[in-house]
Formats: structure tokens, C-alpha cells, sequence
């Protein structure tokens, strides 16, 4: 190789490594750049994050207090809600008790009854109160299937009587006429002495007069005169047979 070719060669050498140089350089400068730009984004987003972690918790913590709150909103509206409930309750018997029974059911007797079943405080008395309850709502239906279940007690539970009686009652109200007869007599038949036999009769009458019977009305109606001359029936029995024999 001459001279001439070698210094030509030489001189491409140095150009080749000057460039390698350069674009190293550059790229050096470059990727530097490039690093501290991704270092200061970096730190932008630490700080935005801090930001942000920041804000959740100060979110969280009102949240919290407003749960807080809406539980003794809640609170304070179950308790509230709950006496007027209890109110209203009461206002509700208040009523039920200020609306008169159906005609077809003795007043009267009912309110008799009631304590006398009370003071027995036996399972039949409890049932047979219950039954009484329906009854003053003319719900005959309800109250009949509460007087059947205490009559399952029989004659060993002291209410056994009343149950018979109010059984009658009842069926009267539903329009059963054999049914009302037929527990007004077992109670004549197998407690003639109790309080409510004289009115026992005194409704059988009326069941005979609702079926046209007007004989068997005044057996009826004398039996009670003859049996229990001194109740408060007999009274309303001399009446009753004065108005058939005018019939």
C-alpha cells in the first residue's frame, strides 16, 4: 500500500472513531436527560400519591363520622318509632275496648266472666280469655277454635263451664242453632249448678224462638222459673212467657 493510500486510510479511521465519539456522546447526554426527566416525574408522582393517600384518609374519616351519625339517626328513630308504636298500641285497646260486642253476646255476663277467669289462672281459663278477646271483635270463627281447645281440658279444669257456656255464645253468633243448643245443654245437664246455667236457658229459649219453636221456648223459660226462681233471669223469663202466651 503506498503513501498516499495509508494516510487516506488513516484519515477514514479517525473520521469512523470521531463519529462513534460524537453519537456516544450525544447519546450519553441524551440518556442523561431522559433519566433525570423520568427522576423528576418519578418525584411528581410520589408527591401526587402522597396527595391523593391523603385525601383518601381525610375522605375515609368523614366517612366514618357520617356512618357514625346515620347510626344514631337510626337509632334515635327506631327508639322514637318504637314508643309511638307502643303508643298507638295502646290507643288501639283503649278503642277495642270502647266498641260494644255484637247484640247477640251478653255484655253484661262477659264482663263478669272475665275476672272470675282471670283469679282461676288455669290452662282453660287462659285459652277461654283468649277466646273472649276474638269474641268481643265478632271474630266467632277465631274464638270457636280457642273454645274447643279448652274444652279438651274437661271437667278438671275449673273454666270447663265457662268454656261450654262461651261455646254456645259463639255458635249463636256463626247462626249454628243445633251447636248453641247443644253446649248450653251439656252445661245444663252437667253442671246445673253453676252461675251460667240460668242464662243457659234463657238463650236456649231464644234459639227455639229463631226456629219457630214457641213450645219448647216456654219449657225453657219455665224451667228457669222453676230451677232458678231467685236469679237475675227470672225476671226477664216472667216477661218473655207473658209476651208467648199473648203470641
Amino acid at each position: 500500500m503506498s503513501m498516499s493510500q495509508l494516510k487516506t486510510h488513516a484519515c477514514k479511521i479517525a473520521f469512523v472513531s470521531l463519529s462513534i465519539f460524537l453519537v456516544n456522546c450525544v447519546s450519553t447526554s441524551d440518556l442523561q436527560k431522559r433519566i433525570a426527566k423520568l427522576e423528576q416525574l418519578s418525584n411528581s408522582g410520589r408527591t401526587i400519591q402522597a396527595s391523593h393517600t391523603s385525601d383518601l384518609e381525610t375522605l375515609q374519616s368523614e366517612v366514618r363520622g357520617l356512618t357514625g351519625r346515620l347510626d344514631e339517626i337510626q337509632h334515635f328513630q327506631d327508639q322514637r318509632i318504637g314508643r309511638e308504636v307502643a303508643v298507638l298500641r295502646d290507643d288501639i285497646s283503649s278503642l277495642r275496648g270502647r266498641v260494644p260486642p255484637p247484640t247477640i253476646i251478653p255484655l253484661a255476663a262477659l264482663d263478669i266472666d272475665e275476672p272470675n277467669l282471670q283469679e282461676l289462672s288455669t290452662e282453660g281459663s287462659r285459652i277461654v280469655l283468649d277466646s273472649i278477646v276474638f269474641l268481643r271483635e265478632a271474630k266467632f270463627r277465631e274464638a270457636q277454635a280457642l273454645i274447643q281447645s279448652a274444652l279438651e281440658f274437661g271437667k278438671q279444669d275449673t273454666a270447663y263451664p265457662y268454656a261450654l257456656f262461651w261455646g254456645g255464645v259463639i255458635a249463636d253468633g256463626l247462626g249454628d242453632n243445633p251447636g248453641a243448643l247443644r253446649s248450653y245443654n251439656e252445661l245444663l245437664v252437667q253442671l246445673p249448678q253453676h252461675p251460667r246455667a240460668p242464662l243457659a236457658l234463657m238463650r236456649q229459649s231464644d234459639v227455639f224462638l229463631r226456629l219457630r219453636d214457641k213450645n219448647a221456648a216456654s219449657f225453657a223459660l219455665k224451667k228457669l222459673l222453676t230451677d232458678y226462681p231467685k236469679s237475675p233471669e227470672a225476671v226477664t223469663a216472667k216477661q218473655k212467657l207473658s209476651e208467648l202466651s199473648r203470641k
